[in-house]
């Protein structure tokens, strides 16, 4: 009889939890899984990204700073992408003058559409082209709380 009752429960738990998935997809709503990280690198140069709001864009660029030159954000749109933190280098060898990468962290802050655009170039020589740059188009869609 206790097993019989305990297959009853269960098979009512199952039904029930069933029900529950079912109704939170037909609504259209998704569940938060918690904030991601993307990277990117030059290769990715052009490219879409999507995030959501809350997630974590890693910018990663090749360059050195010993030469003056360093990745700048051009024209930032915080509302949808807002640098965190400072830009970081990693230089590739122990040597000095060694070049190495760019880090650039941004927080997907508001849902829209905007262009991430860098350039890289010497601060001291504001008259001049960059030498590179580096564009990314970036939708950051707004979190929707499931229940």
């Amino acid at each position: 009889m206790l097993a019989k009752l305990t297959k009853v429960v269960m098979s009512v738990g199952l039904v029930a939890v069933l029900l529950s998935a079912a109704a939170c997809g037909s609504t259209g709503t998704t569940t938060a899984t918690g904030p991601k990280t993307v990277a990117v690198t030059d290769s990715d140069n052009g490219k879409d990204v999507e995030l959501n709001q809350g997630d974590t864009l890693e910018v990663t660029l090749a360059g050195n700073p010993t030469t003056g030159y360093i990745w700048e954000q051009v024209d930032p749109d915080t509302a949808v992408l807002r640098q965190a933190g400072q830009t970081e280098f990693k230089p590739d060898s122990s040597a000095i003058g060694s070049p190495g990468q760019f880090y650039l962290r941004f927080d997907a802050a508001g849902p829209g559409k905007t262009t991430l655009q860098m350039q890289y170039s010497r601060s001291f020589e504001p008259d001049t082209p960059p030498a590179q740059t580096f564009s990314l188009s970036v939708t950051v869609n707004q979190l929707v709380q499931g229940y």
